[in-house]
């Protein structure tokens, strides 16, 4: 049975160029004789129903072989459909305008997508908007999501803040190996306390450790990344006044980010997390560190010796200076940022250095 839909993303002045743009698409590589399978942002609005959503591509899927793809980009040329061809990542874009169709192989070793399966039977039919097409399944999504958050250095989704709405409209955690939390000092459970803070003391050392009830606000807000029930991220955004020629601003203050275990992408998650409640809340979050690149790769914006901008004035009304830490931030609405860059002007916090 063929199921339709009668609804639309919340950009659809603009998604209704896209539907036959990506029409053409999908019925030319059919045409050729290679199945498809839509994945991606349609198919989670798709199956959640979310008119909140914005769908800003379709994302088409074909049999993981080099030579699918090759022969795609064969049959585009013959259709006089321009595209780029990006053999290292499997990856095939057709863009027109704003406009833009990705094609991707499968991937392997997933649970609920066998590809002798997946191109066959194991996928829900849909009237796309007059065209019938295959379409990726809830529960395929659901994996797929899981997978990319353990890759998030390899996707192109924003995977954190999908995760969250599919999550909301399960109302429950996706299934897999990773959990991600946000959760308050005051509400952190003894276990989960000082597991935290014996591995800050692991990264920092024993000079540097923190009570996190007590050295932090009640309502610094933690993102902890588990696998399998065991913490490999975590990190802090404080609540920080700060005021700047003369306004105050309330921004967040990103505290103690440690990467328990390297190299694996789980640092990018909990980064891409505080980045997704930057957008969420509005609020500018701003950090120090001497180690910005890796901030600088996943999106936000780095600044040498930002720190010396900064004058910490204590309750007695001391001002004390720092010269050592480079900034790392993402903006939020009040451009704090962009105001501190424009000027000379020193900005003053209420709080030591974080």
């Amino acid at each position: 049975m063929v199921k339709k839909i009668d609804i639309l993303p919340k950009n659809k002045r603009y998604f209704k160029k896209l539907i036959p743009f990506a029409q053409r698409i999908i019925q030319t590589i059919e045409d050729g004789g290679i199945p498809t399978i839509v994945y991606g942002s349609f198919a989670h609005f798709y199956h959640t129903k979310d008119k909140t959503m914005n769908v800003n591509d379709i994302d088409i899927m074909v049999p993981e072989h080099k030579k699918n793809l090759q022969k795609i980009s064969s049959i585009l040329k013959k259709s006089n459909i321009k595209h780029n061809y990006y053999p290292k990542w499997e990856t095939l874009i057709i863009k027109k305008g704003m406009l833009k169709v990705e094609v991707d192989g499968v991937g392997q070793n997933y649970k609920t997508m066998k590809e002798n399966s997946l191109f066959k039977f194991n996928y829900d039919k849909i009237d796309f908007y007059g065209l019938s097409v295959k379409l990726l399944k809830l529960n395929q999504i659901e994996e797929m999501y899981s997978r990319a958050l353990i890759e998030s250095d390899k996707t192109k989704l924003n995977v954190v803040h999908k995760v969250k709405l599919l999550e909301k409209f399960l109302d429950r955690k996706i299934k897999g190996d990773l959990k991600v939390d946000r959760i308050k000092s005051k509400d952190l459970n003894r276990k989960d306390k000082k597991a935290l803070e014996e591995l800050r003391v692991k990264e920092f050392g024993e000079e540097n450790r923190k009570d996190f009830k007590k050295d932090y606000e009640s309502d610094t807000l933690w993102v902890v990344i588990k696998k399998k029930g065991k913490i490999v991220s975590f990190g802090g955004i404080r609540p920080i006044k700060v005021k700047y020629k003369g306004r105050i601003y309330h921004i967040g203050g990103i505290c103690s980010t440690i990467s328990v275990i390297k190299k694996k992408g789980y640092g990018k998650i909990m980064v891409n997390v505080m980045k997704d409640y930057s957008q969420e809340t509005g609020k500018t979050i701003l950090g120090f560190t001497g180690q910005t690149k890796f901030f600088s790769k996943c999106g936000f914006g780095t600044k040498k010796n930002f720190v010396r901008r900064f004058v910490w004035v204590k309750p007695n009304g001391e001002k004390v200076y720092d010269d050592d830490g480079d900034g790392i931030y993402y903006e939020g609405r009040d451009k704090l940022i962009s105001k501190i860059l424009k000027t000379k002007s020193p900005a003053h916090i209420f709080v030591e250095y974080w």
